[in-house]
């Protein structure tokens, strides 16, 4: 991506794999997360989008994303599917730590990238396009959807 002025701005999402993209309206967030999934797009990763606003951002890269979510319902089912893939992948990772007293430190693994290639998962990158759109209710039940979406959200 380009900074405001005009620098490139790189990311290893190995180092850094979280971000939050905030700004004002027609500051460019939507083309920096369009950049974004163009750059992913050849990568060996798993795109998975949410746009609770029916898809409007999102839908028009449908074709990258392995899966997209576009209201709450399917979100809650994607970011639940999502935490079940953490805990297979987090499984995986502990397997293959054969921790002793003899290994050092810094040969444990502790994610995905210390697995061997042949083991490792494919990577999961998930956009989340208004997260504030994952908090609204309306009603009990809403908010009961609500705090699990935000519970595995997080």
């Amino acid at each position: 991506a380009l900074r405001e002025d005009g620098a490139v701005h790189y990311r290893d999402f190995r180092i850094v794999p979280h971000g939050l993209t905030i700004g004002a309206t027609e500051s460019g967030k939507s083309v920096y997360q369009r950049n974004l999934v163009a750059g992913l797009a050849a990568q060996d990763v798993a795109l998975v989008g949410i746009d609770c606003k029916q898809g409007v951002e999102l839908f028009p890269l449908a074709r990258r994303f392995s899966a997209l979510a576009d209201n709450q319902d399917t979100a809650l089912d994607l970011l639940e599917a999502l935490v079940s893939h953490m805990e297979y992948v987090y499984q995986l990772v502990r397997e293959e730590q054969r921790i002793s007293v003899n290994v050092p430190d810094a040969e444990i693994a502790a994610d995905i990238w210390d697995l061997a290639e042949d083991l490792r998962p494919t990577p999961v990158v998930v956009l989340v396009d208004e997260v504030s759109e994952l908090a609204l209710f309306a009603s009990k039940e809403e908010e009961k959807r609500r705090d699990r979406i935000i519970t595995a959200l997080v």
